[in-house]
């Protein structure tokens, strides 16, 4: 809500309202972290979106930004879904007056259910709204709508923007699970076609691997499982012979849950062949691509500190995303990663 009220203003706040930014992040990212994050919106989410509509008038900017900050900081949109949908001033008056102070913002959710949880958890009500509320720094009016399909019209002509399932609450790591042998997917939900799930890669050291693909390319993991013998991924590389047979998760963002899968497969597969590739003569035809933003400072400074293979390094000029670099590289087991990261 009101996510431009900090933009070109952050420098001028007061003194005051600069001490009590720092003191809201510091309680909302410690009331983050020991919130109960388990418990899943009730009834189960439906699937079906909803948009959630924030209009009205702002009369106290200075307090607004504390809010809007401790909002977008404590998580709670990638929690349960939600997301702008667009910038709170309007760009055109095509009908009525609109007031210069007169704000309005969508978040669309995957369903009412994670409407009503991220509104009534416990964080937002009792830490984040009191700080926009006590007293009113504006007037404002919040209501949710249903999506609507779209008419037979637009058939083909629009990307739907679905939230891909399962949609996966962002939760701190849990305790160290035995994954099952197979993963719930709802059918109906594939229809006629076709949904990529994951890629899987395979690493001898997991906790290692975390850091380039966590710490430094930005990635979101699950916490830790170890496999049982049924498990798919058990199977599929033929780890029944390894000891250590981890799996982890990684996501991209909200839309790109679980999109990286990666297994503990050893310096060696189950069936004796090395697993690791140590130049670019030895780089299949699989690659793991990453588009990032300004993260290439911290690749180039993490691969030369693990001594990474890099297999090359390009200039690149896209209409969509602008200029970047390309970067190719191979990571400590031999998996090919591609960053490309833009202006």
């Amino acid at each position: 809500m009101m996510q431009r009220a900090i933009r070109g203003r952050a420098n001028s706040l007061p003194s005051l309202f600069a001490a009590i930014l720092a003191l809201a992040i510091a309680n909302i990212q410690v009331l983050a972290q020991v919130a109960p994050q388990a418990a899943l919106p009730v009834p189960i989410c439906d699937g079906k979106p909803v948009y959630m509509v924030i209009s009205g008038r702002t009369t106290d900017r200075e307090r607004m930004a504390v809010y809007s900050t401790a909002l977008l900081g404590s998580g709670l949109y990638a929690r349960w879904g939600g997301y702008y949908v667009n910038t709170p001033k309007a760009v055109a008056r095509f009908e009525g007056t609109v007031p210069p102070d007169q704000a309005t913002l969508i978040v669309r959710f995957p369903c009412m259910a994670n409407a009503n949880g991220f509104w009534n958890s416990d964080l937002y009500q009792k830490t984040i709204r009191p700080l926009r509320i006590n007293p009113d720094a504006g007037e404002y009016t919040v209501a949710v709508y249903p999506e609507t399909a779209y008419p037979p019209y637009m058939a083909g002509k629009v990307l739907a923007a679905d939230f891909q399932p399962p949609f996966v609450l962002s939760s701190p790591p849990a305790a160290t699970t035995t994954a099952t042998a197979t993963t719930p997917f709802p059918p109906k939900l594939l229809g006629k076609g076709v949904i990529f799930r994951r890629m899987t890669i395979v690493v001898s050291d997991i906790e290692r691997a975390l850091t380039l693909y966590q710490d430094t390319l930005g990635f979101e993991s699950s916490s830790v499982k170890h496999l049982d013998a049924g498990s798919s991924a058990t199977r599929v590389f033929q780890l029944e012979n390894h000891p250590a047979k981890r799996f982890v998760t990684l996501s991209a963002n909200v839309q790109q849950p679980e999109i990286l899968g990666m297994v503990e497969g050893g310096a060696k597969s189950a069936r004796g062949g090395s697993l690791k590739k140590t130049s670019a003569a030895d780089v299949g035809t699989n690659a793991l691509v990453v588009l990032t933003r300004g993260r290439l400072a911290a690749a180039d400074r993490f691969i030369a500190a693990n001594k990474l293979t890099i297999t090359s390094r390009s200039v690149l000029n896209s209409p969509s995303y602008g200029s970047g670099i390309e970067l190719a590289f191979l990571d400590w087991d031999g998996n090919l990663v591609v960053v490309v990261d833009f202006d």
